[in-house]
């Protein structure tokens, strides 16, 4: 990834492996939801010394693989030390695939019971 100025301000352009740049619009939605992703993690906790914001993301893993899932989940528990992180997800796979990457105690569950918050 680097970081270019164009004639408009900075901009983010993905470098591929081979040297070669390559737009946005060439990523997998995969790719760019990750992008998006640590993009907006690098700008929370460039916020030294600010007040802590909370970290809400609903589905963030829908585009991910088992992988990829797991080492967002990292990514996540690590920005948990500073900030609350909150993940909504309707996969209930996820839960093993975060307890294999972060430990039962990396992570409090809560589950909601689609039925009741209807009903409510």
């Amino acid at each position: 990834m680097a970081f270019l100025l164009d004639d408009g301000g900075p901009v983010s352009t993905p470098i591929h492996t081979d040297g070669g740049e390559i737009g946005v619009e060439a990523l997998s939605e995969g790719t760019r939801d990750q992008l998006y992703l640590a993009l907006r993690l690098g700008s929370i906790e460039g916020r030294a010394g600010a007040v802590s914001l909370p970290i809400v993301c609903d589905d963030l893993l829908i585009t991910a693989d088992d992988e990829r899932a797991a080492a967002l989940i990292r990514v996540l528990a690590a920005a948990a030390a500073h900030s609350q992180v909150i993940v909504f997800s309707h996969y209930a796979h996820l839960i093993d695939v975060a307890r294999d990457a972060v430990g039962s105690d990396g992570f409090t569950l809560h589950r909601i019971d689609a039925a009741a918050a209807i009903a409510a």
